[in-house]
């Protein structure tokens, strides 16, 4: 690694969106003209001052993302809300626009699909051989990523440790694809019920989704990088699918960049959401990562009933039961409660988050310092306050959404990540049918007042 940067000294952050028709919503696939548009010649890369604009695999998502390592989170909503605003400005030319949310509410993927055509299509077509890229979980979702570097092998096993305890509980917070296919699918995270079978033609890619447990560089090529290159090797004689990106876990390490890239976060309705809910769980890390007892203890937890706390987060989100004991145990260590001030039965996922941010973000933030103090711990309390994405949007569609009813929900979407203002599902709700089908902790109060970082 050239020049190291240590733990929480700079960000990489990407967010990806859909390009859709402006008037029908249906996915638009012209990227690679918006590219054009914006750089005068066709480009994979288009640098708009500090966000750079990327393809992706299909043609209708555009990712917005860091151009360079952003040594501070606090001015990346102002950021990337600008480049956003421009890339619409130039899409109403091509009677599009950009929605929000980490998957399309009624995407035919077996029908729509459309593999960016340019440069790199060679590894693109090759995923397309291997996985058939026609389906819901390659080409049909939106993600927020975050990475982290790490300067030394011990950071990177300390930072791998905060991040393999943290994956489970995510969706709770950030889960916003309740729609599939027109209609609800039971599921908050449904782009994550894809994501973890897209790939089990080859099941070492994505292994248990949570990554397992490693002391160190070596430790993590042995367990996770070796076996995912064998396992790929007789589908790529070419050897085209080679490097730690390959890898499709949760939260990825990239050893020759010096970065973790955490992987499960939907897209939300807009920068602010995004970017609080970034800010929000690199605090928790930041508190976590200096906590001797609880990199020792998280490190004994068990991959696989990780995945299934996991895996009942992105079915549930905030209203999850946990009910593994012996991560309510790190959970109970790490924020140093003694077992009488810690009730470990009835406890959803929402109430995790509020247990590490009331016992650890807030002391770990007043510990630094931090000048905007008082405007961060309201975001993070409207955060936690308000329902995920997901439930808001079962709220303003109801239990059987119409044709109609979907768009109308999705245009709003579209205007509030043109006016980087959290959805309210009550502006859309004209009937009781919605908050009657909801559950009870979802339907709580609702706001759309911003407190900017």
């Amino acid at each position: 690694m050239k020049n190291p940067i240590g733990l929480f000294e700079a960000y990489g952050i990407e967010i990806e969106l859909m390009i859709v028709d402006d008037e029908t919503l249906d996915v638009k696939p012209t990227t690679d003209k918006l590219l054009t548009e914006a750089a005068g010649q066709l480009v994979s890369d288009f640098e708009d001052g500090d966000i750079t604009w990327s393809n992706e695999l299909v043609a209708h998502v555009l990712e917005f993302k860091t151009t360079g390592p952003a040594p501070s989170l606090d001015s990346l909503e102002a950021a990337f809300q600008r480049s956003q605003t421009f890339a619409n400005e130039l899409l109403r030319k091509q009677n599009a626009r950009l929605m929000p949310t980490g998957m399309h509410p009624w995407m035919s993927p077996e029908t729509e699909t459309v593999l960016w055509p340019h440069d790199n299509n060679e590894i693109y077509s090759l995923y397309d051989r291997i996985f058939d890229c026609r389906g819901h979980g390659w080409s049909n979702l939106q993600s927020v990523h975050i990475n982290l570097p790490f300067a030394s092998e011990a950071q990177f096993t300390r930072l791998h440790s905060a991040v393999r305890a943290i994956l489970p509980i995510i969706p709770a917070l950030s889960a916003s694809t309740p729609i599939c296919d027109g209609k609800l699918s039971g599921i908050k995270d449904t782009r994550l019920s894809f994501y973890e079978t897209n790939q089990k033609s080859v099941p070492a890619i994505a292994g248990d989704i949570i990554p397992e447990a490693v002391c160190g560089y070596s430790d993590y090529r042995e367990k996770i990088s070796n076996p995912i290159q064998a396992a790929i090797r007789p589908y790529d004689p070419d050897r085209l699918l080679e490097g730690d990106w390959l890898n499709s876990r949760g939260a990825i390490a990239r050893i020759d960049r010096g970065t973790i890239e955490i992987r499960l976060i939907d897209t939300q309705e807009c920068s602010h959401t995004n970017l609080v809910l970034v800010q929000f769980i690199v605090d928790v890390l930041k508190a976590l990562v200096t906590n001797d007892d609880f990199v020792a203890e998280a490190d004994a937890l068990d991959t696989k009933s990780l995945r299934k706390t996991w895996s009942e987060c992105i079915s549930r989100a905030e209203d999850a039961a946990i009910s593994d004991r012996a991560y309510l145990d790190v959970i109970r260590s790490a924020s140093r409660l003694t077992p009488d001030q810690f009730s470990d039965t009835n406890l959803t996922a929402r109430d995790i988050w509020k247990i590490l941010f009331e016992r650890l973000v807030r002391a770990d933030m007043k510990k630094r310092v931090e000048s905007d103090f008082g405007q961060k711990i309201s975001a993070y309390e409207a955060l936690l306050g308000r329902p995920s994405l997901a439930t808001r949007i079962e709220q303003a569609t109801g239990r059987t959404p119409t044709p109609e009813k979907l768009k109308s929900v999705y245009l709003k979407l579209c205007e509030c990540l043109d006016k980087n203002e959290i959805f309210d599902p009550k502006s859309l709700t004209t009937t009781e049918d919605a908050y009657e089908t909801a559950p009870r902790s979802a339907q709580s109060e609702t706001s759309n007042a911003v407190p900017h970082l």
